[in-house]
């Protein structure tokens, strides 16, 4: 049985998981990638691709409950939960100021130090 732990916890054990590390190539790539996608969805060379578009077509995990693919915020908020920890380790957040269902648009909110991050622009 998995013990319950605080967040504080969470983020010390993180912290000292990843202490020493540099991640700058990770976070370089993962920026570039993003910003070519961009630059292809603007130029209109590339469709713009959702999670929620697949409909759940790539592979699932097994043992996976499922999960409602509506884009909502609750479902939204479900989705960043797991990568707070990490942002808040960097001395940033992030918060869902609204859902477009309409349009299939996410507006963020970047908070702390992810308001400097170089992929700030194309989050």
């Amino acid at each position: 049985e998995e013990e319950e732990i605080s967040q504080s916890e969470r983020r010390l054990r993180f912290l000292k998981a990843v202490e020493g590390d540099d991640w700058s190539a990770v976070i370089g790539e993962q920026t570039a990638a993003t910003e070519t996608k961009v630059e292809a969805v603007s130029a209109g060379g590339a469709p713009m691709s959702s999670p929620f578009a697949l409909g759940g077509r790539r592979g699932s995990a097994a043992g996976a409950l499922p999960v409602s693919k509506e884009l909502t915020t609750a479902n939204v908020k479900a989705v960043l939960e797991p990568l707070r920890p990490m942002l808040q380790a960097d001395g940033g957040d992030i918060e869902v100021l609204g859902v477009n269902e309409e349009r299939g648009v996410v507006m963020l909110g970047l908070l702390g130090a992810c308001t400097t991050c170089p992929a700030a622009g194309t989050t």
